[in-house]
């Protein structure tokens, strides 16, 4: 019988007393009964009959049996100890599940950076148990057992290797934590002692920035010390690789980790870090290449720390890469050291009369911006976007603001529809737009709903440092405008600009703006529909029913040649079609 058959019979739902009693009988237990009792009552804790309702008390005694016997089996100071594979009963039955068992030291992040692993490997967690006992001599174990929906074996060796990879980044991060916290002291020492090329109370502000991140507002991941390069001359070297003074730390422990790089590329002083270099603070906040494998999935976040030297420049600096923590995002922007002046001298700038119902549109624009944003991006920038945001509340419609990353990475826009407009397939169409104006991708998209009149949506557009288009700004908020409108209306625009008279466009609208479906429409735009209109218009009746259009897209090859075949009435054979095309050689 198939795995589907049995869980297709739900079982009686266990109870603790069962489960123990059983546990008993197949040999679970040991010489610390106190630890067994711990061990299952935690392990029921996290039970619920209606997750897996195929698994009676004697199948979940088995489940923890195993997972006892092999926290017995754990040797001190040992690597995780990662199974993955089919879920069997009592009296080895399957039961149509399979299982991960995870045994290893206990430490911080270790259920959330499992579950985003599986979550990323796009496998169903049906039920989650994460009893943690002490085994004596000082040794306290984490068993993360989890019932997952069946696998095929070759998932289930890939989701062992990504847990092993993961679970490897999570107890270096938390092994060299206190190195990291030790590093970021003496980063803060050394900052205090004086940066030539700040003012005293910029270097005030960006001390008190890296104070606030070992408040519990950074988890700290990594870290490792760079040189720059100097030419003989003593002035820094382009594109020359930076060294390493020492080793790293937690996940940058690995040498060819890159920070600001992507991984196939060494790392090296580029023109666009010297430029930073130069004009910025002695604190850098960006976005890292890194993404986090421990606590949650996300780009890292990197905290660059200049070091100087005798002659008053930057001769290297401290990289963290870590993540903010959620109390970090929930601090309202006057209270965050070193965006707080941002916003402050944004407000100032602005000039807004104090009380004003501009002043406060104005700050609740500077609150609820994206944080990340308000990090990395200038007072400049920030004053520039932040009164295209405040003229636009009054105007609705569909605007986009961007900012380039400093290191040439991604591009950071901030798009806002009218509520009424928004929808996920007009999203999609502005992604897509945004990607192909900068030749690049959509790396991420977080869209902000509210009982404001403006959607939201920040878009993060990838691209390949110093190789890349810089587009027409306004034809791209031409398209993106247009992108946000209606399909009725896409389409009578469309006939417009092919000709069609103002008194034709209404009628015809009518009777074929719909007649396009949702499958034409997620493929083809407005600007086709009204071609294939004129096309269909163009079709006569009996033998001249039949009519075939070619063409090129503008971005097509010289190898690629399109094709449609118009038809009225019944549908068109593929045996007709085929004497059509024979008919154009």
């Amino acid at each position: 019988m198939s795995a589907i058959d049995l869980r297709s019979k739900p079982s009686a739902p266990a109870d603790l007393d069962a489960v123990s009693q059983a546990f008993s009988r197949l040999g679970g237990g040991g010489a610390n009964p106190g630890a067994v009792r711990a061990f299952l009552a935690q392990a029921f804790e996290d039970y619920s009959a209606d997750e897996t309702p195929q698994i009676d008390s004697e199948d979940f005694a088995c489940l923890l049996v195993e997972g006892w016997r092999a926290a017995e089996a754990q040797a001190p100071q040992a690597a995780p100890t990662i199974t993955v594979g089919p879920l069997t009963g009592a009296e080895g039955r399957a039961v149509g599940y399979d299982l991960v068992r995870i045994v290893q030291a206990d430490a911080p992040f270790l259920v959330d950076s499992v579950l985003g692993e599986l979550a990323e490997a796009g496998v169903s967690v049906r039920a989650l148990f994460h009893p943690v006992v002490e085994m004596g001599e000082d040794r306290r174990l984490s068993v993360i057992l989890l019932v997952l929906d069946p696998v095929t074996q070759e998932r289930r060796d890939s989701l062992g290797e990504g847990l092993a990879a993961t679970l490897a980044d999570v107890h270096q991060a938390v092994a060299d934590h206190p190195a990291m916290l030790d590093l970021m002291r003496r980063s803060i020492a050394e900052l205090e002692a004086g940066a030539p090329v700040a003012e005293a109370a910029v270097v005030a502000e960006n001390v008190a920035f890296l104070r606030w991140l070992k408040s519990d507002h950074f988890v700290f991941l990594g870290a490792r010390d760079y040189d720059y390069p100097r030419a003989v001359d003593g002035d820094y070297e382009a594109e020359a690789p930076l060294s390493q003074s020492g080793e790293g730390l937690g996940v940058l422990r690995d040498a060819e980790r890159r920070v600001l790089r992507r991984g196939n590329e060494p790392a090296v002083l580029t023109r666009q870090m010297r430029r930073q270099m130069d004009l910025s603070e002695p604190v850098t906040v960006a976005k890292a290449n890194l993404r986090s494998r421990v606590h949650r999935r996300a780009y890292m976040d990197y905290i660059g720390i200049k070091k100087y030297g005798p002659d008053g420049r930057a001769s290297g600096e401290t990289r963290f890469v870590g993540l903010f923590t959620a109390e970090a995002y929930d601090h309202v922007a006057a209270e965050v050291p070193l965006i707080r002046r941002k916003v402050a001298n944004v407000l100032a700038r602005a000039d807004k009369a104090p009380g004003s119902h501009n002043e406060k549109r104005l700050r609740n624009i500077l609150d609820n911006y994206p944080r990340d944003e308000l990090f990395q991006i200038t007072e400049d920038e920030l004053l520039s976007i932040a009164l295209g945001v405040l003229h636009l509340y009054d105007r609705p419609r569909i605007r986009i603001f961007t900012r380039p990353d400093p290191f040439d990475r991604f591009v950071s826009v901030l798009c806002f529809i009218p509520r009424e407009r928004f929808d996920a397939a007009v999203r999609q169409r502005i992604g897509q737009i945004l990607a192909r104006a900068w030749g690049g991708r959509v790396s991420a998209w977080y869209p902000q709903l509210s009982e404001a009149p403006l959607v939201r949506v920040h878009y993060i557009i990838g691209v390949t440092p110093g190789d890349h288009p810089t587009p027409d700004m306004q034809q791209v908020e031409a398209d993106v405008t247009e992108a946000g409108r209606g399909w009725v209306e896409r389409f009578e625009t469309a006939l417009r600009r092919d000709g069609v008279q103002e008194v034709e466009v209404g009628p015809l609208s009518a009777r074929w703006a719909r007649a396009f479906g949702a499958a034409y429409r997620d493929r083809y735009d407005a600007a086709e529909a009204a071609i294939d209109l004129e096309a269909l218009a163009r079709v006569g009746e009996g033998e001249a029913s039949l009519a075939v259009r070619a063409f090129r897209h503008a971005d097509d090859s010289p190898l690629q040649f399109r094709f449609k075949l118009y038809r009225r009435g019944r549908r068109c054979r593929c045996r007709t079609s085929c004497r059509s095309w024979r008919t154009w050689g």
